[in-house]
């Protein structure tokens, strides 16, 4: 099999994508351009769903000492509840930009260290906001890596809703006790 040209479709663009013989890949969860499609097809697909793979090096002005590497319950004020960088941006960014922050940690939890690619655990990128009460604005300073169980932790308004926040103030009791037993090693 010949190298796939992969696109960018939104999921609101698929049918225009698909009439124009587009095909969707189910295990990179990607459309791509098929070789078989006639040229003026072809020409349409790479004009309108062409795509950055250039890699993110680095989040030029992040923080990154930001609300540290401890797992903490994000405070999220209600006007910004189902709101995130990943929802506002193209789905090949947030790729991309997700990358970038699973490999610069090598894929490890940044709170509790577990070594996701090695226990095949998800692997999320979280974001860290400063919120200014004054002002009533939100500024992204970070965006951290965290595991599946640490992430859903630092949500627990939303785990509240979803019926799972004694699991998750377990999992927060845990990584509490593991960085404490860090500290005391070092």
């Amino acid at each position: 099999m010949t190298d796939r040209e992969y696109i960018s479709v939104l999921f609101k663009e698929k049918d225009d994508a698909k009439s124009l013989g587009a095909k969707w890949d189910g295990e990179k969860k990607q459309w791509y351009i098929p070789e078989n499609i006639n040229e003026t097809n072809k020409l349409k697909l790479k004009e309108k769903y062409k795509t950055n793979n250039e890699p993110i090096l680095e989040l030029i002005g992040e923080d990154r000492t930001f609300g540290g590497n401890e797992l903490f319950v994000d405070l999220i004020p209600s006007t910004c509840w189902f709101t995130n960088v990943r929802s506002c941006i193209h789905r090949s960014d947030w790729d991309r930009l997700r990358k970038c922050v699973y490999e610069r940690v090598n894929y490890i939890c940044e709170c509790c260290g577990i070594d996701t690619k090695l226990h095949n655990i998800q692997l999320d990128a979280h974001e860290r906001w400063l919120y200014d009460d004054d002002t009533h604005t939100q500024k992204l300073i970070r965006i951290v890596a965290l595991c599946y169980a640490c992430h859903q932790t630092t949500h627990i308004g939303l785990a509240e809703i979803k019926g799972k926040s004694m699991k998750r103030q377990n999992t927060y009791k845990q990584s509490e006790n593991l960085q404490k037993k860090n500290v005391e090693t070092t």
